[in-house]
């Protein structure tokens, strides 16, 4: 039973990391999807796409279709870019790690010290550590922040309506957690920091019921020298007796 619970909760594991993974992959396509949708409906040739490093926001600046004077630029925390990405590295990792704890586990060649069963909870707690901190960073982002969009006519910013009837227009919103892509990859992964916790103390028992396992082998092998010396001083002792008997 101990074994199939071992089983279940790496295979957990390596699922919840390839879920985390998939949604991360989902929310940047979905992202470039609607950066797509932007660029379709500004008049070609006037759109540029500036990424800028380092810093916390994106700047797009399009014409818009129907009145070729007025401009919209929009900012975008690449924040949430970085953290999607580091997420998504994370729970490929975390699944990764685990496909291969479990294939270990049911190999034919089994761990013969406790430090690979130490390792394997040590990577699995640095893991979650990891989703930890970018799922923590990304959901802050995803609920409280949005981007933001101002619209120009020449060098004068119109009013905000201007900008959301646009936005309504292109059936695009820009708060974050108004997308559900956005939503999945908040809240799926924490179950793969779930479950990389529970796996690496999982582990981390069982490298010690390994040295248990082990010195309990060990007194019972010395257990077993004993015994035998001590058979074999009786054996002489009746022998030399026998010896003495005869003469």
């Amino acid at each position: 039973m101990v074994g199939l619970a071992t089983l279940g909760l790496l295979f957990l594991s390596f699922a919840f990391g390839i879920i985390g993974m998939s949604v991360g992959i989902n929310a940047l396509e979905k992202s470039n999807d609607l950066k797509d949708v932007v660029r379709e409906n500004a008049t070609p040739g006037v759109t540029v796409d500036i990424d800028t490093s380092g810093q916390s926001f994106n700047f797009t600046w399009c014409r818009c279709r129907s009145d070729p004077n007025i401009f919209f630029s929009s900012f975008g925390d690449t924040e949430a870019f970085d953290s999607a990405v580091v997420l998504a590295v994370g729970c490929g990792l975390l699944a990764l790690t685990s496909l291969l704890t479990f294939l270990a586990y049911v190999s034919i060649f089994k761990p013969v010290s406790r430090r690979p069963v130490l390792f394997a909870s040590l990577v699995h707690w640095f893991l979650a550590v990891w989703i930890f901190a970018s799922l923590v960073a990304f959901d802050v982002i995803a609920v409280n922040r949005s981007a933001k969009v101002a619209a120009f006519l020449g060098e004068t910013q119109l009013p905000d309506s201007v900008v959301q009837q646009q936005e309504q227009a292109l059936g695009v919103s820009p708060t974050y957690w108004d997308h559900d892509y956005i939503k999945l990859l908040a809240i799926l992964p924490w179950f793969a920091f779930l479950f990389a916790v529970i796996v690496g103390l999982e582990r981390f028992f069982a490298s010690k019921h390994f040295d248990s396992h082990r010195g309990a082998r060990t007194a019972a092998v010395d257990a077993a020298v004993v015994r035998d010396e001590a058979d074999s001083k009786e054996d002489a002792g009746k022998r030399s007796v026998e010896k003495r008997e005869s003469v």
